[in-house]
């Protein structure tokens, strides 16, 4: 796995101050996904650093974007297509939801073409016998690949996303998540440690209990309805 090392972890402890992976680069259990300088969540930030969020219009992305506001950043939000034109799908008329519920600006990337360079790529695979895993090489070519290129290009210092994932930025290595029955540090395994420098994914930290309960708190019982993928 060429992105960096996931650590061994253990078994996941709801204590606070206690962390479920020895060794963590972070304690006793801060927000993940600092700003440059170590500021704590509610700590003003003067400058906003600009974070490009994958915005899928569930629950999971539209609660990292709120972890990552309350950190201080500035975020705009991405949804990108997977087939150029036609009528609005019903993810992203949530993406368009949340953002609003966000109070952050939406972008529409066609990244149709990446994807059937990756459908074709998959297809070949499968041809010479191989079986891929079209959501690991997904991460790394099109949303970690294409997406993020651009989004820096639009102005953005680095991409958040929902993943429940732990992402040491300074040494691009990536950690699995405290709770393990959510962690998917594996479909992130392929991403080169360039581009683990710049992610951010707040999820990493918390339970699903726990995220659907910060959705809940904001109101947004209709995310919450959502059927899950």
């Amino acid at each position: 796995m060429g992105a960096g090392s996931l650590f061994p972890a253990s078994s996941w402890q709801r204590k606070r101050g206690k962390n479920s992976i020895g060794g963590s680069p972070w304690g006793d259990r801060p927000f993940p996904g600092f700003p440059p300088g170590g500021e704590s969540p509610g700590a003003p930030s003067m400058s906003k650093p600009l974070l490009a969020l994958a915005l899928s219009g569930g629950l999971d992305s539209a609660v990292a974007g709120l972890l990552l506001l309350r950190q201080g950043f500035a975020l705009e939000g991405h949804h990108f297509l997977f087939q150029p034109g036609g009528e609005e799908s019903p993810a992203l008329a949530s993406a368009r939801e949340v953002a609003r519920a966000l109070g952050i600006p939406l972008v529409v990337q066609d990244l149709s073409q990446a994807f059937e360079k990756l459908q074709a790529s998959l297809v070949s695979s499968y041809l010479h016998g191989r079986t891929p895993n079209p959501c690991v090489l997904c991460n790394r070519l099109v949303k970690t690949g294409v997406l993020l290129e651009r989004a820096l290009a639009r102005g953005a210092r680095g991409l958040a996303t929902g993943h429940y994932v732990r992402v040491n930025r300074e040494e691009g290595r990536l950690f699995q998540a405290v709770f393990l029955p959510r962690d998917q540090s594996y479909f992130l395994s392929w991403v080169p440690r360039e581009r683990l420098r710049l992610l951010h994914c707040p999820l990493g930290e918390f339970s699903k209990e726990e995220v659907r309960d910060l959705a809940g708190r904001e109101g947004w019982s209709w995310l919450l309805r959502r059927k899950e993928s």
